[in-house]
């Protein structure tokens, strides 16, 4: 059963609570589960540390990652998690980083190490409520990932 659950990497405790609001006005009806670096990203996706514990069949449809976090920054993660599906895009959900960055170093090494969309962060509220909401509803009620054989373990 697919789960409209979106997973955001953010650090930024500001940035979350208007991602959250964003999604909220957006309509999207989807659940947001928040981790605030790319090392607890790890442990979410692996159900390991104090994710141990995580339901395995609960998986999200997207996870929405910054690039500077603390840490284990995006690139970083991209990179561990790269190594550990290889080509194999069923091993875990689709990334997609979103940035304030803009810079394509930045963008073309997102992609390089496996990110499957990358979103640039509007400074203007109003169009970041509405970046967000497009962002969402492409992933949770658009697209169609390949289904998952098993549960990441």
């Amino acid at each position: 059963m697919r789960e409209n659950l979106m997973v955001l990497v953010e650090d930024e405790q500001e940035d979350c609570h208007l991602t959250q609001l964003a999604l909220k006005k957006s309509g999207v009806a989807c659940e947001l589960d928040v981790v605030h670096d790319g090392a607890e990203l790890l442990d979410y996706l692996f159900r390991s540390g104090p994710y141990a514990d995580r339901d395995a069949a609960r998986e999200p449809c997207v996870v929405l990652l910054d690039l500077k976090t603390p840490r284990l920054n995006g690139l970083q993660c991209l990179q561990v998690l790269q190594r550990t599906r290889g080509n194999d895009r069923k091993l875990l959900p689709p990334i997609v980083v979103l940035s304030s960055s803009d810079r394509d170093e930045d963008m073309f090494e997102a992609y390089r190490l496996g990110a499957n969309g990358y979103v640039c962060k509007p400074v203007d509220f109003e169009e970041f409520i509405e970046l967000i909401g497009r962002t969402a509803r492409f992933w949770v009620d658009v697209n169609r990932p390949p289904p998952r054989l098993s549960p990441v373990s």
